[in-house]
């Protein structure tokens, strides 16, 4: 016999409920004054063999228009480099990062 189809109905309403306080959590984390205080960096190689730096561009373009529609352009950066899928070997994103999460 398999499972009790109430009990899946409960864990399946416990998981929604869950769900739904985590989006409310991010909701309200998302809109504090601080907000700004979240950076994102991204970094993609020219020669990279995971990630197609022709589909990162338009992507980047979607967030860097989130980030200025915030007024928080400041906190986001795009970056490529000519290597393939590793950090960039300058210490820019993440002196970028330190700054922008108030880490020096």
């Amino acid at each position: 016999m398999g499972p009790d189809p109430l009990q899946l109905l409960e864990q399946v309403r416990a998981l929604v409920r869950e769900r739904q306080r985590h989006a409310d959590v991010c909701r309200r984390a998302f809109f504090q004054p601080d907000f700004a205080s979240i950076a994102a960096y991204i970094e993609v190689g020219r020669k990279d063999e995971l990630f197609d730096v022709r589909r990162a561009r338009p992507e980047a373009k979607k967030v860097a228009r989130v980030y200025r529609k915030l007024d928080i352009e400041a906190a986001f950066r795009y970056r490529e480099h000519e290597r393939a899928h590793e950090l960039s070997r300058d210490e820019e994103g993440i002196e970028f990062l330190c700054r922008h999460l108030g880490l020096g």
